[in-house]
């Protein structure tokens, strides 16, 4: 059985990288509009963790979204790829443990990359 921090960050990793593609397109790569839907579709213990990161780092408000975005370009994921996002999404949370880029959020060690994801639901 998958605990809750692998239940929130497989839902939004999976719901992130399975509609990213379609919202993106529907939005016109308007990265408000993409953040509102897919807001939408993240699993709700995604928002309350993601309120809870911008209240402890409330610098990240206006980025974190834009940062997750520039993040996977700069890997070179293909976001209009679901696959190729998701994939892109946890080799970055991978990363982030690699290099000590983490954050603790009520009382969970979340890599960068799962805190921002986080943000978009919140």
């Amino acid at each position: 059985m998958a605990t809750r921090r692998e239940f929130l960050v497989r839902s939004a990793l999976v719901l992130a990288g399975g509609t990213l593609v379609a919202t993106l397109e529907s939005c016109g790569g308007n990265l408000t509009e993409v953040q509102a839907e897919l807001a939408a579709m993240l699993p709700a213990e995604a928002g309350a963790v993601g309120k809870a990161f911008l209240k402890a780092k409330p610098e990240e408000k206006e980025t974190a979204a834009q940062a997750l975005f520039d993040a996977l370009d700069e890997a070179g994921v293909d976001v209009k790829d679901a696959g190729a996002l998701g994939e892109g999404l946890r080799a970055a949370s991978r990363a982030d443990f690699a290099a000590a880029r983490t954050v603790e959020v009520k009382q969970w060690v979340l890599s960068l990359t799962e805190a921002r994801l986080c943000t978009l639901a919140s």
